[in-house]
């Protein structure tokens, strides 16, 4: 009888732990189209600048004469920091969706222990 309610305990918490990161996913989700959303804004923004003369050097290189692919790739770099939060809010989001996949199949694995004490 220890073995069944050890399981059932067992079961609880994970239950528990599932809810907690279902809890917090959506506010995750919410941090990864904010992310998505500025990095493509803040982007936009760049190529326009460098297009129009406006940014006229980075990390104390001049640039000038870029071709489109140029200027793309210099905004990219330009914009690194807004990267890093879009990349860290999607990771962050599909590390949720993998913890809490997880922490389902050990509670599947639990309830067909259960059957089987029972």
């Amino acid at each position: 009888m220890d073995d069944i309610k050890t399981n059932a305990d067992k079961i609880e918490l994970l239950i528990s732990q599932i809810d907690q990161l279902a809890d917090q996913l959506e506010e995750s989700a919410i941090e990864k189209a904010n992310g998505k959303s500025n990095y493509s804004k803040v982007m936009g923004l760049t190529i326009l600048k460098l297009k129009n003369g406006l940014i006229k050097e980075f990390e104390g290189q001049e640039i000038k004469g870029l071709t489109a692919g140029e200027r793309q790739t210099i905004a990219e770099a330009i914009c690194y920091k807004e990267e890093f939060d879009k990349e860290s809010s999607e990771n962050l989001y599909k590390a949720l969706i993998t913890k809490i996949e997880a922490r389902k199949a050990q509670m599947n694995g639990y309830q067909s222990i259960n059957k089987v004490l029972q």
